[in-house]
């Protein structure tokens, strides 16, 4: 997978730093960023544009403090306003 252009996720209103990213066996990319607590999960769009695709966030790692994003996930849809 060619390298992602760069390190932040666009929410709707602010920025989300972008961990890491991987692309699944289906074909879908996933990227991570930091989620050290349930509040901070809470505070997180369900949904991220990052380098022209969208991102629905689809999970969290209590214990790796990161939070998932995935493209395809069905979540996004409900953020995006009209």
């Amino acid at each position: 997978m060619k390298a992602l252009r760069n390190r932040f996720a666009m929410p709707i209103v602010d920025r989300v730093r972008v961990l890491g990213h991987e692309e699944l066996p289906d074909g879908q990319i996933c990227i991570t960023v930091p989620c050290p607590n349930y509040q901070a999960l809470t505070e997180l769009p369900p949904m991220l544009e990052f380098n022209d695709k969208r991102f629905g966030r689809t999970g969290w790692n209590s214990d790796r403090m990161i939070a998932y994003y995935k493209t395809g996930a069905r979540n996004y849809a409900k953020a995006v306003t009209p």
